[in-house]
């Protein structure tokens, strides 16, 4: 089974059609009938991100430069969103793979959960 969410702690409501569930709220569900086997974000920077209560500057600087990414998108006019969006991903893209990498997204932004039923 395959799971996306941003796997924030605790569970939060961040729009009222959208809850970010924790790590906890899946695994206390799943198991023992599923295990967990593997975790990748699938954003740093180029999905939105949910700050942690405490905010810590990790948090903040990631969920910032999301906004001044999507900012740019917004305020660029209809005829030229979609060429605008394309290349502020294309030179976002490096960056976000680095933050990815370095573990700097989980916890705070988009990821993949996978689970393994349990024989």
């Amino acid at each position: 089974m395959l799971v996306s969410d941003v796997f924030c702690d605790p569970t939060r409501q961040i729009a009222p059609h959208v809850k970010r569930r924790a790590l906890g709220d899946y695994l206390a569900i799943l198991e023992p009938g599923f295990h967990p086997l593997d975790r990748e974000a699938v954003f740093a920077i180029l999905g939105d991100s949910v700050p942690r209560p405490a905010r810590p500057i990790g948090d903040v600087v990631l969920f910032n430069a999301w906004r001044v990414l999507s900012k740019v998108v917004r305020v660029t006019p209809a005829l030229a969103r979609n060429i605008v969006g394309a290349a502020t991903v294309a030179v976002a893209s490096p960056v976000d793979s680095l933050l990815r990498k370095c573990g700097a997204a989980r916890g705070r932004n988009l990821e993949l959960l996978l689970f393994r039923k349990q024989s």
